[in-house]
């Protein structure tokens, strides 16, 4: 019996399982080659996340520069922030030069390095950092250098956070205390006013009464402006040539300031009392009279006359001729008459003026005298005879009220600083400052500063800064004096004769209200 032959493997099935392992290969190597582009394409996207967050890093240090700078221009090594004579190298290898003020801080995961190169206009570099994906040691940094350049505190006349509420004839203009053209030796005069007695509210309505501002009136995008019977807001022209209510161009709803808080520059414990004396003051007082000479007074600067008067005595002393002038007189009739032998004398006489002087004097006791330097104090009141003078360059710290019923003088070599926390009530003749200059009196209201008032006759020259407070002020005002400068204030309200000057030369002159970003270029 003959078997069938089996048959062999199929070539055919062992083909087709290499094709299959060979499919199944290159499947695992494009899948492999896909997770690793996936990998690197999130690792790529997480570490592009990480790489732009240090730029919103970075610009919370940047905020944070500029506020101190704002707020403590004058001594920037508090707050934490560290000054370094030597400069400063940043962990990525940029050096600063000079001296540096510097302040690091943690921040979302992330932390940044500013540093502020102080001057007229600082200079701010921040580092902002930021952990790499997978790990919390190895940073990724980017670094910003911002210029800056100062923003004037009063750059408007008024300005309130709210209501600005004016009853009775309220006046607002402005003019420029350093050019002759628009000011009579820096002070206001009305024939030379301008128009840029700009008065505005950030949150508030503008009532105006028939008040008049030679300038603009503005508000916030829910404010209004309520000229009032008579009112007129404008330039000159339209002022002066009878024009009502709003001249067009001369309003605004977009005016969006910030008030930061004032605070005090210096630090010092209060005293009960300060320093006060009597201070003597000697006017010397050139009295002219007329006076003559036979000689000429070679030493007298001004007009001489000569004349040639006649005298019956010999003018001794002269230098010059002399003419003798013999006449015979007679008198008398008959028997009694009588000859007599007049001898007269002509000469040269000078006349001119020579001067005289008187000392009145004249003294004062002051409960108050600041000369240059630093003073705290709980609260100030000048009432009765009481008065303040300012002769140096003072910085004042008033824990609570400032109540002045006299007066208070800056006298020409003064210049006045105050920080007050509480109420300020000024009446009396207010605060005379004797430059006329409004840059030499600031008054800076503390958060818990909430009224200042300016009542009957008193007037001031200068500024106030007081964001908390409601300014107030009524009466008669004094003449069209009353203030002279710029205010920043909680609220205002006006009631009255009263007028306000807004002197330009504090948008150019006078502090800073701010730093505001002129470049930023990333290192």
């Amino acid at each position: 019996m003959k078997l069938p032959a089996l048959p062999r493997p199929s070539r055919r099935v062992g083909s087709v399982l290499l094709v299959t392992l060979l499919i199944s290969m290159v499947i695992g190597i494009t899948l492999a080659a896909f997770m690793d582009l996936s990998g690197a394409q999130h690792r790529s996207v997480i570490r592009s996340g990480v790489w732009n967050s240090c730029i919103p890093v970075a610009e919370s240090g940047l905020e944070e520069a500029l506020t101190h700078v704002f707020l403590n221009s004058t001594n920037l090594a508090t707050q934490g922030w560290t000054q370094s004579n030597s400069g400063l190298t940043m962990s990525n290898g940029i050096a600063l030069t000079g001296t540096v003020y510097y302040k690091s801080r943690q921040l979302n995961g992330g932390s940044f390095l500013v540093a502020i190169q102080s001057g007229t206009t600082p200079t701010i570099t921040v580092q902002g950092n930021m952990p790499k994906p997978l790990s919390t040691t190895d940073m990724i940094s980017r670094t910003i250098e911002v210029r800056t350049v100062s923003s004037a505190l009063f750059a408007r006349g008024m300005v309130a956070r709210g209501n600005i509420d004016w009853t009775g004839n309220i006046l607002s203009d402005s003019f420029d205390s350093q050019d002759p053209a628009f000011s009579t030796n820096g002070l206001y005069v009305a024939a030379r006013r301008k128009d840029n007695g700009s008065v505005g509210s950030v949150n508030g309505n503008i009532t105006m009464g028939g008040g008049t501002i030679y300038g603009s009136a503005s508000t916030g995008p829910t404010g209004s402006i309520t000229p009032g019977s008579g009112g007129q807001v404008g330039d000159a022209a339209f002022i002066v040539g009878g024009g009502t209510g709003i001249q067009a161009g001369h309003s605004a709803n977009d005016l969006n300031v910030s008030f930061p808080d004032a605070k005090v520059p210096f630090t010092s414990d209060p005293v009960p009392e300060l320093p006060g004396g009597i201070i003597t003051n000697s006017t010397v007082i050139t009295n002219a009279t007329a006076a003559t000479a036979l000689v000429y007074p070679t030493t007298y600067v001004g007009t001489v006359s000569s004349n040639r008067p006649t005298a019956t005595t010999y003018p001794s002393g002269t230098t010059y001729p002399v003419n003798t002038n013999t006449s015979t007189v007679i008198t008398g009739q008959g028997n009694s008459k009588k000859s007599t032998t007049v001898t007269n004398f002509t000469y040269t006489q000078f006349a001119f003026n020579t001067n005289s002087l008187s000392t009145n004097t004249t003294t004062t006791d002051y409960k108050i005298i600041l000369d240059s330097g630093d003073y705290h104090v709980y609260d100030i009141s000048l009432t009765g005879t009481n008065q303040m003078l300012v002769r140096g360059n003072a910085r004042l710290w008033v824990d609570s009220f400032i109540k002045v019923a006299t007066q208070i003088t800056i006298a020409n070599t003064g210049t006045l600083q105050v920080w007050v926390g509480g109420e300020v009530d000024i009446g009396g003749n207010g605060v005379v400052n004797s430059t006329s200059d409004a840059t030499r009196l600031a008054l800076y209201g503390l958060p818990t500063c909430t009224s200042i008032s300016l009542v009957g006759n008193a007037s001031l020259t200068g500024t106030i800064y007081a964001p908390q407070a409601d300014f107030k002020s009524s009466g008669s005002g004094s003449g069209n004096y009353d203030v002279v400068g710029a205010v920043i204030v909680n609220t205002v309200f006006m009631n009255g004769r009263f007028q306000f000057h807004y002197d330009e030369n504090l948008g150019r002159n006078g502090p800073s209200g701010s730093f505001v970003i002129s470049s930023w270029v990333e290192l």
